[in-house]
């Protein structure tokens, strides 16, 4: 994206007047687009991490060579967007959406028959079955410190 803007950018000096103003306004409301997308993004990750808690953090933890974009492709997957659906919230091409599954596909080394929104599906389960055996592991530890319990009665 910030290549094309330079080079858009470039070509205003090569413009009329008239046009140059008139691509000027372009390049401005695509900004503002991105500047806004970007603000409703913080918004949406904090509300997405409260509802479906540890998702974004274990698959940038377990696939840190995933791309910011590509995490957020992720998360809106996993509420089962369509690919039109995510490009028209991204303000990007449906075309570019297909592009960042098969990479998204590439990084996390998917075999081809499996279907991306089930392993994210899986993914977000397995993310809540870490947190309960975590919680469970350290109410255990709680409850035995704190009123004496045998362990024995636990396991």
């Amino acid at each position: 994206f910030m290549e094309e803007l330079l080079s858009q950018i470039k070509y205003l000096s090569k413009m009329s007047e008239p046009e140059r103003k008139k691509q000027i306004g372009v390049l401005v409301r695509k900004l503002t687009n991105l500047l806004s997308f970007n603000q409703v993004w913080e918004e949406f990750e904090k509300w997405f991490t409260k509802i479906h808690s540890g998702f974004i953090e274990s698959l940038r933890s377990k696939h840190s060579n995933l791309s910011i974009t590509e995490i957020k492709v992720c998360a809106l997957l996993r509420l089962n967007m369509n690919s039109k659906e995510i490009a028209s919230l991204m303000n990007i091409q449906p075309e570019s959406v297909s592009m960042s599954r098969y990479r998204i596909r590439k990084k996390l080394a998917l075999p081809r028959k499996q279907n991306l929104n089930e392993y994210l599906s899986q993914f977000w389960l397995n993310c809540i079955a870490q947190i309960f055996v975590s919680k469970l592991s350290r109410d255990k530890h709680y409850w035995i410190s704190n009123y004496g319990f045998n362990k024995k009665k636990f396991t």
